[in-house]
């Protein structure tokens, strides 16, 4: 009863059983975890002011290295990696960020994602983000000129 007041759900994870994405799936005991909101942010909006205007703000990162790509058509794009030294056996996780993403608002999550499973963390990086040159006026590769 308590949990469905504060809105604590079992996580959702859609995968093909088949793939080798299971495998990954049983190392990481937090998906079979129910995730309870912090009480007072159980509200989805109140939760996201809090986090854009205030937690984000605390979260101290540094990123271990942050490689610029230069793509076919001139295009920059980066990768921003975090335990970057890591063994060559470590498990890589690649996020790609939302429109709006930038390494600092992505902080908390490359974070968390690297502390809960010790693994390396790659940062994608759009072109126009994040101070990134833009030597090419487009935001997209897959653009179709006409």
């Amino acid at each position: 009863m308590f949990d469905s007041v504060l809105g604590a759900e079992q996580p959702k994870v859609y995968y093909d059983p088949q793939g080798k994405i299971k495998d990954v799936l049983d190392k990481l005991p937090q998906l079979k975890q129910k995730y309870r909101p912090t009480p007072w942010l159980s509200n989805n909006h109140v939760h996201l002011l809090y986090f854009d205007i205030i937690r984000k703000k605390t979260i101290k990162l540094e990123y271990d290295r942050i490689d610029q790509l230069t793509m076919k058509d001139g295009g920059v794009t980066a990768i921003a990696w975090y335990g970057y030294n890591l063994p060559k056996t470590t498990p890589t996780v690649v996020i790609m960020h939302t429109i709006t993403g930038t390494p600092e608002s992505m902080r908390e999550l490359v974070k968390d994602l690297h502390h809960y499973t010790g693994w390396r963390i790659a940062l994608c990086l759009r072109r126009g983000h994040a101070g990134l040159p833009m030597p090419v006026p487009q935001i997209s590769l897959f653009w179709i000129n006409k």
